[in-house]
C-alpha cells in the first residue's frame, strides 16, 4: 500500500475493484460483473408465515403445573438459618473478643482434640497447625486454625492477619479474628489416641475464621480419611 494519503484508493475504488474480482469468478464467458443486488437476496416473505405458523400455545406436559413446588425449599427453614448465621457472623467480624486467647481457648472447650478438624499433616508424627471447631451461643460459628511454634515474626503476622481481615468477598473465607500470644511458656497439645505434644516456650499464633460447613476442599479432592 503506498504511504502517501493522497495516492490510497477511495473506498468507492475499492468496491468497484473487488466486484471486478468477483466477476471472474461468476461471469467469467460473459465479462460482466454480477450485480450487486439480484433478485431472490431479499428476505423472503414466507419467513412471517412460517413464523406465525409455529407460534403455538405450548402443550400442556411442559407448562409449570399449579401442583408443582415453586422452590426446592417450601419452608424457608434452611434460607433463613443461612441469613440468620450470617448476620451473626457479620456482628461478630472484627470482635475484640475473636481476637483474645481466653476467649478462643474457652469456645473450643480448652482446644479439645474433640473439637479438632484439621491439622497441617494427616502422617506427621508432630504437628504446629491445628484447626478447631468453635461454639459460640451453642453453634458452631468459627473455625480457630492454632500455630504453635511456627516462627513467624509478629510484625508479619499481624500485618497479613489486618490485611485478611480488610477482605471482603464471597468467594474468600471470612478472617474474623487474630491473636499472638507468648504469656504461656508451657502448652500441651492433646491429640485423640496420641500422647500430648509438649511445646515448650513456643509462642502461639492463631486466626479465627468463618467456619464452613460444606467441608473442606481436600475433602473434596481427596477425600475424607
Amino acid at each position: 500500500m503506498d504511504m502517501d494519503p493522497d495516492k490510497r484508493p477511495t473506498a468507492f475504488e475499492i468496491i468497484q475493484r473487488l466486484d471486478e474480482t468477483e466477476s471472474t469468478d461468476y461471469s467469467v464467458s460473459s465479462g460482466h460483473a454480477p450485480p450487486l443486488w439480484q433478485p431472490g437476496d431479499e428476505e423472503s416473505d414466507s419467513s412471517d408465515v412460517d413464523a406465525s405458523e409455529l407460534e403455538r400455545t405450548p402443550s400442556n406436559d411442559i407448562l409449570p403445573s399449579d401442583e408443582e413446588p415453586t422452590s426446592a425449599d417450601t419452608t424457608g427453614e434452611t434460607s433463613t438459618q443461612e441469613h440468620n448465621m450470617c448476620a451473626v457472623v457479620s456482628k461478630l467480624s472484627g470482635s475484640a473478643e475473636l481476637s483474645s486467647l481466653d476467649f478462643l481457648e474457652r469456645i473450643t472447650d480448652g482446644f479439645s482434640y474433640e473439637r479438632i478438624v484439621g491439622k497441617d499433616s494427616l502422617d506427621a508424627d508432630y504437628h504446629k497447625a491445628f484447626v478447631y471447631e468453635g461454639n459460640i451461643s451453642g453453634r458452631t460459628m468459627v473455625a480457630v486454625k492454632r500455630l504453635i511454634g511456627a516462627k513467624i515474626p509478629v510484625a508479619k503476622f499481624t500485618r497479613d492477619a489486618e490485611q485478611f481481615m480488610s477482605l471482603d468477598h464471597k468467594n474468600i473465607v471470612k478472617l474474623l479474628g487474630y491473636c499472638h500470644d507468648e504469656s504461656r511458656g508451657h502448652k500441651l497439645v492433646h491429640l485423640k489416641g496420641k500422647p500430648p505434644q509438649d511445646f515448650k516456650g513456643a509462642p502461639e499464633q492463631l486466626l479465627c475464621y468463618e467456619y464452613m460447613h460444606n467441608g473442606s476442599l481436600r475433602e473434596y479432592l481427596i477425600g475424607i480419611i
